[in-house]
């Protein structure tokens, strides 16, 4: 890599600390709710500049939706997904697989599982978390599908 592009790498990495340390992580309190549950799928301790890893997981079979709340203001991230790390820390993380249902005239789609991975941005060390908000009820998961 020429020295050129490993500055770009290194202004990139340093322009992602400086807009991260100025945005706050959203709250992620607990439910209050019968039908709904918090799941940790992945945790990890991570150690320097570029540390990554892949992670995925899925809600359980009684609880196999996960919910259509949004718990991040800095981060794109499924719905009912919550990442609890430093905001060096920089995520990718999709779903993997999902159910499909018809009401009237309108499909909607309720996700069941996600993957990703997380590349450290900073010189520091710290730990990266992910949690899935599940529920039973396909209408606290469900959103309409825009794919049609």
């Amino acid at each position: 890599m020429s020295g050129y592009r490993k500055l770009l790498a290194v202004g990139a990495g340093l322009g992602m600390l400086l807009v991260g340390a100025v945005a706050a992580p959203a709250a992620a309190d607990p439910p209050n709710d019968p039908e709904v549950i918090r799941v940790q799928i992945y945790s990890v301790r991570y150690e320097g500049l570029w540390a990554n890893a892949r992670f995925s997981g899925a809600c359980p079979a009684d609880f196999p939706y996960l919910t259509d709340k949004k718990f991040s203001n800095d981060r794109i991230l499924p719905l009912g997904v919550i990442i609890d790390t430093a905001p060096s820390v920089a995520t990718l993380v999709v779903a993997t697989s999902s159910e499909k249902r018809i009401e009237g005239r309108k499909e909607f789609v309720a996700v069941k599982s996600i993957e990703g991975s997380f590349t450290n941005w900073s010189v520091g060390s710290g730990t990266f978390t992910v949690t899935l908000e599940c529920t039973s009820n396909w209408k606290k998961g469900r959103l309409e599908a825009t794919d049609r």
